[in-house]
């Protein structure tokens, strides 16, 4: 079975790893990967650096012509069994192309929490006859989508993974403390995220101040990412005199190797699709404290595997962090219900249930 991935996007995102986590998993599988990726982006590297059959393309617009023909020539190509568009402008380009694709059906991936815009060519690329399936990454986007198209029965979600294995391995180095040059013995709360809206980290930000407010001892605060909203964090962190404590390192390529010298992973985003950055935290063995936002209550079970709190509200969230840095049996406890629950999460599920749907379409398409 031969599949064609087509993705956007030029950075290397949550959803662009996913991809990547997807062409690595379906080896041990019965399927041959193509790829449509956008020229001089992250994708384009790794098929390169993999050795993965792609074409780059513009990826220009909603309706680029050249993008689209690349596309429609590419399946002709490669004689492609089944089309996988893992963005929103990916799905509008293979859904127009499939108007000279006839006989290939294809599926897209839904990452995001946000409401499916009610347009017409929004409506239209989700009512394309060959489209067989809307693959969301949690039960609350694939409850956003079922209740924003006409085609309900699409729908079916299958979680992003992590490879929880090899995280499980990896063990505290001191890596992060070393590089914003803290002491070992301190506390240290952070995450991995992009300086955006969506993410919220005002809201980390002013849960580190309200900690170091109630807390006796100091308590540092880091967000491992970039972001447009850098410039008005750092005059927040400024404002409240945190500078000295609160930490924003920018993009680290070794993020996995810096996450466990964390005492508690601290994610307060806004919205949130599913959150894997919350999902290596566990694997990598740290108590999380997080808002109950999109699919994040998916993964953190309240008392059970993680403590939530309503998104914005940093008091809780600083009450929450407070309560495990004084009881580490609470979160060692926290932590062992994670790891049992995170076989829904793991790459071996998502791969299988992913080649499972590929199956099942292109047993439609014969």
């Amino acid at each position: 079975m031969k599949v064609l991935h087509v993705n956007s996007e030029p950075g290397l995102r949550g959803g662009e790893r996913q991809l990547l986590n997807l062409l690595q998993g379906l080896n041990g599988y019965n399927i041959e990967n193509f790829v449509a990726c956008r020229q001089n982006s992250a994708i384009e590297n790794y098929c390169k650096e993999l050795q993965i059959p792609y074409i780059s393309l513009p990826f220009k617009g909603s309706i680029d012509l050249q993008t689209i023909k690349g596309i429609i020539g590419r399946c002709h190509h490669w004689e492609i069994d089944i089309i996988h568009a893992h963005t929103a402008k990916a799905h509008g380009l293979v859904a127009i192309a499939s108007l000279w694709l006839p006989n290939i059906l294809f599926i897209v991936h839904r990452r995001v929490i946000f409401p499916i815009r009610q347009n017409i060519f929004t409506q239209w690329k989700f009512n394309r006859p060959t489209l067989q399936k809307v693959l969301c990454v949690s039960k609350a986007i694939e409850h956003e989508v079922k209740s924003s198209i006409k085609r309900p029965d699409l729908t079916e979600t299958i979680y992003s993974a992590v490879d929880i294995k090899r995280l499980a391995v990896i063990e505290k180095s001191g890596k992060l403390r070393a590089l914003l040059k803290l002491p070992e013995d301190c506390t240290l709360v952070g995450c991995a995220a992009a300086l955006t809206e969506e993410k919220a980290v005002e809201v980390f930000i002013h849960t580190i101040k309200v900690i170091n407010e109630k807390h006796n001892a100091t308590v540092y605060g880091v967000v491992l990412g970039e972001g447009k909203e850098r410039q008005s964090l750092e005059a927040l962190i400024q404002s409240l005199q945190m500078d000295e404590v609160i930490f924003l390192p920018g993009f680290q390529n070794d993020v996995h190797e810096l996450l466990p010298d964390l005492d508690i992973y601290l994610a307060s985003p806004a919205a949130e699709g599913l959150g894997t950055s919350i999902i290596d935290a566990q694997a990598l063995g740290l108590p999380v404290v997080a808002t109950a936002v999109g699919g994040v209550p998916e993964i953190v079970i309240h008392n059970s595997t993680g403590m939530l709190a309503p998104a914005g509200d940093y008091a809780l969230l600083a009450e929450h962090c407070i309560k495990l840095i004084g009881d580490k049996n609470l979160a060692a406890q926290l932590i062992n219900n994670a790891k049992t629950h995170l076989e829904k999460f793991s790459l071996q599920h998502m791969c299988q249930c992913t080649f499972e749907v590929y199956n099942e379409v292109n047993k439609k398409s014969h």
